[in-house]
């Protein structure tokens, strides 16, 4: 089956041109992500001409009590390609290809800033599930689901359904408070396994509603708009993994999102770069009293704020110095996007917050 818009067309993919393939997709994704990349499964291509210019990965996973699950694992297109229209014909006919074969539902997962391709499928259907809507839905299937979607370690990504036949899911409406207050609480229970001790709550707690304060009354400064919070529930596995087998700390603090269902970074790249801003500063601020008025004699040295020193370390590495993916999606992810300027001097006073909390 062959489908073309205006120069594109599409087409499966020769088991002989894997290799060929491959060399695509590490030029359409950042370089952390190519060690995960793979052809395995069925793969259809979009060419111009004689060029291809970029492909969809598809791959199914069957289960006794659910059925067949459509699985859309990679969607890519060459930078320079890119705004053809290429990976929405990619992912019309990875659509119909499921349908032809009697799945029951589509599955993918995208980062929650990367709008291009959440809007993408949000056009053709598709829906977020929390993971109450996940366990509700697949509940002994979750964790294969998890597994065959690379689900378990992915920061800051949303699992997307999409039923083939006449089935609707309407997701749950969860608060977003409430969202907090679970992220909040799983943060003291990882601490609670780290230090054997219920006093690391208190700083989890200063920590999380400072950088909160921070980013609504940025958000509040520059939009009408309202912001909702999502807590990343999968990538609780990280931060449980590093706690076990590290014995360190990895934040997984959730982040807010424009309210609407379908809208862009790119429009609200200010709100989100001034919002994210002013919750790392408050971050940088906390550090930097932590480190510094118990040194100076102006309050107790005691546990909590020892626990509170070395939490803010990991969140000034991950939430403020790395924004690159797979840390993207992070505050300095929205910082650097927005303004370079910004955040250069953003890192050079969380660099300088690390060193005092490390040195002191």
């Amino acid at each position: 089956m062959q489908h073309s818009s205006d120069r594109l067309s599409v087409r499966t993919m020769a088991p002989e041109e894997s290799s060929r393939v491959l060399k695509v997709m590490r030029s359409s994704f950042p370089l952390p992500m190519r060690a995960f990349l793979s052809t395995k499964g069925t793969v259809f291509l979009a060419e111009k001409g004689e060029k291809i210019i970029g492909g969809v990965v598809l791959g199914t996973l069957f289960r006794k009590k659910f059925g067949r699950i459509g699985i859309v694992s990679w969607l890519f297109t060459l930078p320079e390609e890119r705004g053809q229209g290429a990976a929405d014909l990619l992912l019309d006919h990875a659509v119909e290809h499921f349908s032809n074969i009697s799945c029951r539902e589509i599955v993918a997962v995208v980062e929650g800033y990367n709008t291009p391709s959440a809007n993408r499928f949000i056009k053709r259907g598709f829906i977020r599930l929390t993971g109450a809507d996940q366990i509700s839905r697949y509940r002994s299937s979750l964790l294969h689901v998890m597994f065959h979607t690379l689900h378990f370690f992915d920061i800051g990504h949303f699992l997307w359904c999409r039923p083939c036949g006449e089935e609707t899911i309407v997701p749950r409406r969860h608060s977003p408070c409430l969202q907090w207050v679970l992220t909040v609480c799983m943060h003291i229970a990882i601490t609670f396994l780290l230090f054997r001790t219920l006093q690391a709550a208190v700083p989890v707690l200063i920590i999380f509603s400072l950088r909160t304060a921070g980013f609504k009354v940025g958000w509040r400064t520059v939009s009408k708009t309202p912001a909702v919070y999502h807590m990343w529930g999968t990538s609780f596995f990280m931060t449980l993994f590093v706690s076990i087998i590290f014995e360190g700390f990895f934040p997984s603090p959730g982040s807010w999102y424009p309210k609407e269902p379908s809208w862009s970074t790119h429009r609200y790249r200010d709100q989100l770069g001034v919002s994210s801003t002013a919750a790392a500063w408050t971050l940088i601020l906390i550090s930097f009293a932590a480190a510094l008025l118990p040194s100076a004699g102006l309050i107790p040295s005691s546990n909590i704020i020892e626990y509170l020193g070395y939490l803010l370390i990991p969140f000034l590495v991950f939430d403020i110095m790395l924004p690159f993916f797979p840390f993207s999606c992070f505050l300095s992810g929205r910082i650097f996007n927005w303004k370079k300027g910004v955040y250069a001097v953003t890192w050079a006073g969380a660099a300088a917050a690390l060193a005092l909390l490390v040195l002191l």
